[in-house]
C-alpha cells in the first residue's frame, strides 16, 4: 500500500512540476515561414513574442551576429541591416531606441540574454524585415509570412565599372559563387521566383547573364569573359 501512495504521490509531483513549468515557461506556437519555431516564449517579456536569435533569422532567410561591445544583435539579409539592442533582463526590455532598419528607428522592444541564448521580439523583427505577424487564437499560434521574393529585371549598366543590375521585390538572402575554372559567377536567391520571363543579358565584360528558377529558389548566372576574376 506505501509503496502505490509513494508512486502515486511521485506521480502527482510530476504533473504538478510540469504545470509549474508550463505556466513559468509558458509558449504560443510558432510558426516562420512554415517553419515551427520551437524556442518561442511568451513569458519572457510578458504580453510579447521572444523566440531563439538563431533560430528566428534563419527562418527569416537573415544572418545574425553579436556586437558585444556596443550590445547589439545585426541581422542582415537582401542588402538590409537591422541592429537590436541587447539587454541582460527581460524587465529592461522595453522602452524606446531599441531597433534600427538601416539606421532609423522602428518600434519594438530590445533582445534579451536567457541562460546563454539572445532571445529576440518577434513581431517588430519580423516585421522590420517584410514579414506579416498574425496571432490565431483558436490554435494559439503565432504566424509570420514574407512574401517570396520576385526578380523582375535584369539589365547591364555602364560606367567606370559595369555593372549586372537585379531587381527583387522584396529583400531576399542571396548567396554567391565562383566557379574559376569556367569563368563562370552564380548568384542563388532564397524564396525569389521569376516574375516574367527575363531575356538573357548581354554585357562588355562578361558574355551572358541568364535566370532561372527551380526548387523555390532563382539562380543567375553570369558568363565572364576569359580570364575575369
Amino acid at each position: 500500500m506505501r509503496g502505490r501512495t509513494a508512486r502515486g504521490a511521485r506521480a502527482l509531483a510530476v504533473v504538478v512540476l510540469a504545470l509549474v513549468l508550463q505556466a513559468a515557461f509558458g509558449q504560443a506556437n510558432l510558426v516562420v515561414n512554415g517553419r515551427v519555431i520551437t524556442s518561442n516564449s511568451t513569458s519572457l517579456v510578458p504580453g510579447s513574442s521572444y523566440a531563439a536569435g538563431a533560430a528566428l533569422a534563419q527562418a527569416l532567410g537573415a544572418t545574425m551576429g553579436v556586437d558585444a561591445g556596443r550590445g547589439l544583435a545585426l541581422l542582415e539579409t537582401g542588402g538590409r541591416v537591422l541592429h537590436v539592442r541587447i539587454v541582460e533582463s527581460a524587465e529592461d526590455a522595453g522602452g524606446a531606441d531599441a531597433i534600427w532598419l538601416d539606421g532609423r528607428p522602428v518600434p519594438g522592444g530590445a533582445a534579451v540574454w536567457l541562460e546563454g541564448e539572445l532571445f529576440l521580439p518577434v513581431k517588430p523583427v519580423a516585421e522590420a524585415l517584410g514579414a506579416s505577424v498574425t496571432y490565431i487564437s483558436s490554435d494559439d499560434t503565432v504566424l509570420v509570412v514574407q512574401p517570396r521574393g520576385r526578380l523582375t529585371a535584369m539589365q547591364s549598366t555602364s560606367g567606370r565599372t559595369e555593372r549586372l543590375e537585379l531587381s527583387v521585390s522584396a529583400p531576399v538572402r542571396y548567396s554567391t559563387f565562383f566557379n574559376e575554372p569556367l569563368s563562370t559567377l552564380h548568384v542563388y536567391l532564397d524564396r525569389t521566383d521569376i516574375e516574367v520571363r527575363l531575356p538573357p543579358v548581354e554585357g562588355e565584360s562578361f558574355t551572358i547573364a541568364t535566370a532561372s528558377s527551380s526548387g523555390g529558389a532563382t539562380e543567375v548566372r553570369v558568363q565572364l569573359e576569359p580570364g575575369t576574376s
